[in-house]
């Protein structure tokens, strides 16, 4: 089960070392990491990857320093219904979840880029939650590499 800390909101970033999409989302979330680490607390998983210092050198590489795991981490993407990677889920300081989906609207689908308006969902998200922490959800679509359908299966059987 997810913890929560009851003095921080918490944002749990599903990523793959691996996936051009989540490094390119780290300049984003570096820059979420700098406004928000001291009111939410950061938090990566990498569901699909066993490789410890893959994960690492892409922690460095993307200069990002939340904590990350891979223990357990495709079981709590599981849980929270999660699906691509990068995906944001964020919760409130009571637990709830307040925002599921993209990071920001920089890509249309993998491989192209957006080149209208720039929307920070996950900020503005952070920022309404730490605001009003109330009830709501928002959600939006992910876009980046999908968690394997095949490894999904075979965790429910």
């Amino acid at each position: 089960m997810l913890e929560l800390s009851a003095q921080k909101a918490k944002v749990v970033i599903l990523m793959a070392e691996d996936c051009p999409v989540s490094l390119s989302q780290s300049v984003e979330l570096n820059a979420l990491e700098n406004e928000f680490a001291d009111r939410i607390d950061f938090n990566y998983l990498f569901p699909i990857s066993a490789d410890y210092e893959a994960v690492t050198a892409f922690m460095d590489r993307a200069g990002l320093h939340g904590t990350w795991s891979i223990e357990g981490a495709f079981e709590r993407a599981k849980e929270l219904k999660a699906t691509t990677m990068p995906e944001a889920l964020l919760f409130s300081r009571s637990g709830q979840l307040t925002y599921q989906g993209r990071i920001d609207n920089s890509f249309s689908k993998i491989g192209q880029r957006n080149r209208g308006e720039r929307i920070r969902d996950l900020q503005l998200a952070m920022q309404r939650t730490l605001d009003d922490p109330g009830t709501f959800l928002l959600r939006t679509q992910a876009v980046g590499c999908l968690l394997p359908l095949q490894k999904i299966e075979e965790s429910n059987k």
